[in-house]
């Protein structure tokens, strides 16, 4: 656990720019996190008792805009505006001119970086945070936080992840999830109680070969086909068109999927590989079975969909 912690604060030191040479006789790996002094790395605390700032850490990119890349830290048991454990995140801009050493998250006043406050209590928003890219296509990074304890759609524990856009403009500080509104960002929704979707978030390059940056999600409790926690993993495609919000992945909402937004990665026992379930999703785009206009949005269930994907060639199975 040691290790761990050491690991976690300096990975916030590494992505402030920190050149780490443990120098002559240091054995390799020690790191003296002590003798941070502003000039070779920074130390960054967090706001109150019990807030577990730095339970998560990335990188977040150049979310600001400025030319300098910055980091975004997790405590996900903090509790913005009294709501216990809704979470909060920090995002703390880069900057040529340095960075006070120690820097306190409390500080953080808009310029020198925003607070992302979770959406309700209990949410554990911050329990994962990343860098996302630039999933909307403007030239600004984005970043991703996992809720994996929020509720969805009635299903608790199902989980939310949550893509903030960057932006060259002002943002509100604190930012609150709840305002999250398809424009400034979007999120996603686990399927079912407990998926405990958003458990893990990370950048996943242009996995579709369109330009813009995708994502993967992580929801390690899901029970797909039936299987008690095998686990499905989400990579949801950037767009330059507006992302639906809220964005489900939940079988009855497979119309998402099907506007070119995502695609679902599920651990079985049957072998289904990412090409299939690629042609399988572009084939339900542009496919019916008797009709030679598009499937209408909706008349697709997910769970369907992945049933087929041990079938060759893939059959399409409308809903009822």
């Amino acid at each position: 656990m040691i290790i761990h912690r050491k690991k976690i604060v300096f990975s916030i030191a590494l992505a402030l720019g920190l050149n780490h040479n443990p120098g002559y006789g240091q054995a390799e790996g020690d790191t003296a996190l002590i003798d941070l002094n502003g000039s070779n790395g920074i130390t960054i605390n967090g706001v109150t008792v019990g807030d577990g700032s730095g339970g998560a850490v990335s990188d977040a990119g150049d979310f600001n805009g400025d030319g300098f890349d910055d980091v975004i830290i997790g405590a996900s048991s903090a509790d913005p505006g009294g709501n216990s454990s809704a979470g909060s995140s920090y995002v703390v801009f880069g900057s040529e001119n340095g960075l006070p050493n120690p820097l306190n998250l409390e500080d953080l006043n808009g310029l020198n970086g925003i607070v992302i406050n979770g959406a309700n209590f209990f949410d554990y928003s911050g329990v994962s945070v990343s860098a996302a890219g630039d999933v909307n296509g403007d030239g600004n990074d984005d970043v991703i936080i996992g809720a994996d304890d929020a509720e969805s759609n009635g299903n608790s524990g199902a989980g939310i992840s949550y893509v903030v856009f960057g932006s060259v403009d002002p943002l509100p500080n604190p930012l609150n999830l709840y305002t999250i509104n398809g424009i400034n960002g979007f999120s996603i929704h686990g399927s079912e109680s407990n998926d405990r979707s958003g458990h893990s978030v990370r950048p996943a390059g242009d996995v579709n070969g369109d330009g813009l940056d995708d994502i993967i999600v992580g929801a390690f409790r899901a029970d797909p086909n039936s299987n008690n926690q095998a686990g499905s993993s989400y990579v949801v495609f950037g767009s330059d068109s507006p992302f639906p919000n809220p964005f489900f992945s939940t079988p009855s909402m497979a119309a998402m999927v099907l506007l070119s937004m995502g695609l679902l990665l599920e651990t079985t026992q049957v072998n289904q590989s990412a090409p299939l379930v690629m042609s399988m999703v572009m084939a339900l785009m542009t496919s019916s079975l008797e009709d030679p206009e598009p499937i209408p949005m909706g008349t697709i269930q997910l769970a369907e969909v992945m049933c087929c994907l041990a079938q060759s060639p893939p059959q399409l199975i409308p809903s009822t």
